[in-house]
């Protein structure tokens, strides 16, 4: 196989990858490494349908927070500080990260009453004590800090 053609195989590879989500530049960079070593190619490889990929914008860091914090806030809405660690273990880097969270604030007592209000009616049968146990431990699980929680909690507590 010649440089052109293992080019194209692997740039079509990268297509499909992309095919089911959308992914960072470290995710692309990472998997084409492993077919790279797979099939005993130059590493120049990655870094062509890197740029290739970017022209023709399907990788985009910037794109991807945007997407990813979206459906994380109407799906599983979780805390800032569990967003911003989930987009470090994607590849994001830092910087545009910070980026997204200084353009676009997010309210973690919001997104902490989002992500129990499913939840608090479930278990409106159960006594005070266990809603609230059940109530500290899930939103705890999903980075809230404690002050967050409590207040959330003590504005459910008020609404009933």
């Amino acid at each position: 196989m010649n440089e052109k053609e293992a080019l194209e195989k692997l740039f079509q590879k990268s297509l499909f990858f992309l095919k089911f989500r959308l992914r960072t530049e470290k995710e692309i960079r990472d998997y084409l490494s492993q077919k790279v070593r797979k099939y005993k190619l130059s590493s120049i490889i990655i870094e062509q349908i890197i740029k290739k990929l970017k022209e023709e914008e399907l990788i985009n860091d910037e794109k991807f927070i945007e997407i990813f914090i979206e459906e994380k806030i109407q799906l599983k809405p979780k805390s800032i500080l569990f967003l911003k660690r989930e987009l470090l273990k994607h590849g994001v880097a830092n910087k545009l990260i910070e980026r997204y969270f200084s353009q676009n604030p997010l309210n973690d007592e919001e997104l902490a009453y989002k992500s129990l209000a499913g939840r608090w009616q479930r278990w409106k049968k159960i006594s005070w004590e266990k809603r609230y146990k059940k109530a500290v431990s899930f939103l705890l699980r999903r980075g809230f800090s404690f002050e967050t929680v409590k207040k959330t909690i003590e504005k459910f507590k008020q609404e009933e």
